[in-house]
């Protein structure tokens, strides 16, 4: 076995690495051939099974497809997405998820610095939710217009809404200082209670 080799640049052990591979390759050329031919002959059954069984495949790639074009898959994508923004706030409605987020902050429990970064990761949740919901009321939208369905997906909007918008005043609070996000959630001004 030779001495370890000290490269100066990663790029230098890269190329070293695909001169000793190369070498490697040409001096046992038949015993990598022959385990090749191995591999190859025992993955062969599985994937006649496959083969047999490709026509059902093909429907379950049709039937999916249809799936896309139904405005009620769409609706039952939306309502998950009330689910989970429930899940986000730990099953709490969303009035007292943010009394309770404010009296964490307000009180102290957590710094100016933690409490930006909570925030920060509720409202990315939210606006990931938010964005599979547009993609639903794109779709409904486009499937069947203006109706009963569309109405059911703007429902999901209006539970994002609700915590959403007050999480962003308690953004632009905390920007100001936890002084000031105190002083206003303790007059009720970052949202309705």
């Amino acid at each position: 076995m030779g001495r370890s080799r000290k490269y100066h640049t990663d790029e230098e052990r890269k190329n070293a690495n695909r001169i000793k591979s190369k070498r490697h390759y040409h001096s046992n050329r038949e015993s990598i051939a022959l385990r090749r031919l191995e591999r190859r002959s025992s993955k062969k059954a599985p994937s006649l099974q496959a083969a047999a069984s490709a026509s059902s495949t093909t429907t379950t790639t049709e039937l999916s497809s249809d799936r896309f074009s139904d405005p009620v898959y769409w609706v039952d994508r939306a309502k998950r997405q009330e689910q989970q923004v429930a899940t986000l706030l730990s099953n709490r409605e969303p009035q007292r998820f943010l009394r309770d987020l404010g009296e964490d902050i307000a009180t102290g429990r957590m710094g100016e610095q933690e409490a930006r970064m909570r925030v920060e990761e509720y409202l990315n949740g939210l606006s990931a939710i938010r964005r599979r919901v547009d993609t639903s009321h794109g779709h409904v939208l486009n499937l069947v217009g203006v109706g009963d369905q569309l109405s059911r997906v703007c429902a999901a909007y209006m539970v994002i809404d609700a915590v959403q918008r007050p999480l962003e005043e308690f953004t632009v609070a905390l920007l100001l200082g936890l002084p000031e996000f105190t002083s206003r959630f303790s007059k009720g001004e970052l949202f309705a209670t």
